[in-house]
């Protein structure tokens, strides 16, 4: 049972098991308390620029960055590496955080179903920005609905702005909608199917 609702037996869970015992610890991870991390990985994940800069913030900071480019003549090239150098950086962030919370989290079930849900409503980090907002996609979109309702989970990434730019969903207009989100959800669910 452990093997299935967490990322990998230890003896912490085995201890927590021993102690309370397997049907109150599987009720602890349906309804888990805030996770508290080695202070060493909350210091870790506490000191990234993805935790630090509001989201908002970040996407506008790196989108003048982008337009100020084209300014540059002669320079372009250099500055056109550093800001894709920085979008790698902050999508390194986002993979890092999600790997300490997961190796380091007694939240194990949530950090299973938010890996599940992040796989299934995923995102291509290569278009765009899209590394700058991943990380905020996984903690507001996925992470506090991925032991939740679908109903929730699914407007919160549908309303997301990494969703919407990931898909489009940014240029609709009236009368003439996309329809990438069905499309992408449909494929999502063939991905799925060919796993099981």
């Amino acid at each position: 049972m452990l093997d299935r609702i967490s990322w990998g037996v230890d003896a912490q869970s085995l201890a927590a098991v021993d102690r309370i015992g397997l049907p109150r610890y599987l009720e602890q991870q349906l309804q888990p308390q805030a996770a508290v991390l080695p202070a060493p990985v909350q210091l870790q994940i506490a000191a990234m620029t993805i935790t630090q800069v509001p989201f908002e913030q970040l996407v506008r900071d790196l989108e003048q960055r982008r337009r100020n480019i084209a300014a540059l003549g002669d320079d372009q090239q250099k500055a056109r590496m550093d800001y894709q150098q920085e979008l790698v950086r902050l999508g390194r962030e986002a993979a890092t955080r999600s790997l300490l919370r997961a190796l380091y989290s007694p939240n194990q079930l949530q950090e299973q179903m938010t890996w599940f849900w992040m796989n299934h409503f995923n995102i291509f980090q290569g278009k765009r920005n899209l590394r700058a907002m991943v990380g905020d996609y996984e903690e507001q979109a996925i992470r506090p609905h991925a032991l939740g309702k679908f109903r929730e989970l699914l407007a919160a990434v549908a309303h997301h702005p990494a969703m919407l730019r990931y898909l489009d969903n940014e240029q609709n207009a009236v009368g003439r909608i996309n329809e990438n989100y069905a499309r992408a959800d449909g494929a999502a669910h063939a991905r799925h199917r060919r796993r099981l």
